[in-house]
């Protein structure tokens, strides 16, 4: 069984018909990483533009108790990476 573009559309309620979008992103990763999770991600602990997705669960274990929204926010993001990269969209080895 594999996840098919059907599947991407009822779980994520994406459109995936149509044309698709592509091109060449001039993206600063470390800056983004910075902004959206809390901090850069070390330069062996990424490829290009790939997160490896193991590291995240050991970087941000368990929601702790009583933080602010931001770090909420961050959990969340870190979250929905694990589950698009390691669920999915996983990738064979």
């Amino acid at each position: 069984m594999t996840i098919t573009l059907q599947n991407v559309q009822i779980i994520l309620g994406l459109p995936v018909d149509g044309l698709p979008i592509t091109g060449r992103v001039e993206q600063d990763y470390d800056a983004l990483c910075l902004t959206q999770l809390g901090f850069p991600f070390p330069k062996n602990n990424k490829t290009g533009g790939r997160i490896q997705i193991r590291q995240l669960s050991r970087w941000f274990p368990n929601l702790p108790n009583n933080v602010g929204d931001v770090e909420v926010q961050r959990y969340a993001r870190v979250y929905i990476l694990q589950l698009l990269g390691g669920t999915l969209f996983a990738r064979q080895v």
